[in-house]
């Protein structure tokens, strides 16, 4: 090939290059958000149920517990819980704090087990449902920042 030299092509390979890392560093911070596992989101705040600027009911998740608050003070209760990609029917205190992914959320009061699934996940939303007949989806919400 005539008219390409040898530091021609070296220095187009060493712009390439560039450009790959630079956009590869972009990237990352992206890879972040995406690696985060339902744990992590469910742990990252106390989230609120709240209508018309008033809070109903708020949970609060730790690696193996679910604190159940009436408006933001009042502890209603507290529950083991693990998470599941399937639904089961009977509680498994083995798994409880040791299961970073799941679609369903599954905690014991007394010999009873419930099964909540969640919809969706975000930062700034959590939104799930009861397995139990006759429920709605509840939705709550990181706390509000104060203005």
């Amino acid at each position: 090939m005539e008219g390409v030299s040898i530091d021609s092509v070296s220095s187009t390979f060493k712009k390439m290059r560039k450009v790959i890392i630079i956009s590869i560093l972009a990237y990352c911070p992206l890879l972040g958000y995406a690696q985060k596992s339902t744990l992590d989101l469910l742990q990252q705040c106390k989230w609120e149920q709240r209508a018309n600027n008033m809070i109903y009911h708020t949970q609060k998740f730790t690696q193996d517990s679910l604190y159940i608050y009436y408006r933001e003070t009042m502890l209603i209760g507290v529950v083991d819980y693990y998470l599941s990609d399937t639904i089961v029917s009977e509680f498994d205190p083995d798994k409880v704090g040791k299961i970073r992914n799941g679609k369903y959320i599954i905690y014991r009061i007394k010999d009873n087990v419930s099964v909540l699934e969640i919809i969706e996940l975000t930062p700034e939303i959590l939104k799930t449902k009861s397995l139990a007949a006759n429920t709605v989806v509840v939705v709550f919400y990181p706390p509000k920042e104060d203005d």
